[in-house]
This record gives C-alpha cells, structure tokens and sequence, in this order.
C-alpha cells in the first residue's frame, strides 16, 4: 500500500520529475481550458481511470499577453492569439509529444499536435498570432518594432498608446 502511494504521489508532483526528463509520446489529452495563445488545460490519461490536470505551454512560440498586458494593442493582439488556440485545440484529438517540466511549478512544455499531424506552434506563427520562442527574454510586444508587429489580427501590436 505505502509503495502505490509512493509511486502516485511521484506521478502526481512534478518534483518527482528529473530535470531533463521527456516523456517523447504522443499523450493524449482533452482540453479543459484555453488558458491564452500559447498555454491551456489539459487531462492525460496516465493509466486506466487516472488521469492528471496539467498547464501546457505549448514549446517554441510565444504570444501577446491578456493579463498584465503592457498596452492596450497586446491585450487585443493576445485575446486574438487565445480564441486562435481555442480554434485550434477545439478542432481534433490533441496530442502532446516531447513533454518535459517547464521552470514554474505545476506546467510541462510540450510540442502540441492537433489530428495527429499539425503543429500547434507551427500554425500560430505562419498564421501570425504568436512569435518563434527558445527562451530567454521574452519580446516586449507594445515597443517590440517590427518583429512585434509581425503577429496581428487586423491591428500592429505597439501602435496604440500605452
């Protein structure tokens, strides 16, 4: 008994992860929630009748923000960037591949695959609703120049006042 309980509370907690870990897949997930353009709420089947509620930050893109935006044009560009993602992840089965523990507690970064073969952060950028991202320093969407203003949904991100 003491040993299932171990090996779920492992499971459960992502310090039970090792830094470096990836679960390759695919898993399969249902979306519970939109969260914005680049993170949602996924339930993973683990094993039959468990199933684990996870934030995803889907790898690679980065999105105008809706909450503490920096101006007015990033709140729209981002409500934009999230009814995109609903679109998207409402649109066929989902499936996360190369998952591994993001640095917040409680997220995984996962590569998000929508009907098996099309890439969630892939179709945002050439959509232009979200910007490639490897790490680092995130771009400040409201005076970001014209890589900013690459992602829109009818305005330029920075064009408006602050």
């Amino acid at each position: 008994m003491r040993f299932a309980l171990v090996i779920l509370c492992t499971l459960a907690l992502p310090n039970g992860a090792v830094a470096g870990d990836i679960v390759s897949g695919p898993v399969a997930v249902s979306v519970v929630n939109v969260i914005d353009g680049d993170s949602f709420v996924a339930d993973a089947l683990v094993w039959p009748g468990m199933r684990l509620r996870y934030t995803v930050r889907v790898k690679g893109i980065d999105t105008p923000e809706t909450r503490r935006p920096g101006c007015k044009a990033e709140k729209v560009a981002g409500m934009a960037a999230t009814r995109r993602a609903e679109t998207l992840l409402r649109s066929g089965p989902v499936t996360l591949q190369n998952v591994e523990a993001d640095k917040y507690f409680g997220r995984v970064l996962a590569d998000v695959r929508i009907d098996g073969s099309k890439d969630m952060a892939t179709t945002m950028i050439d959509e232009r609703y979200a910007l490639p991202y490897r790490g680092g320093k995130r771009i400040d969407w409201c005076d970001g120049g014209g890589v900013a203003a690459q992602v829109i949904d009818r305005i330029v991100v920075g064009a408006t006042e602050r």
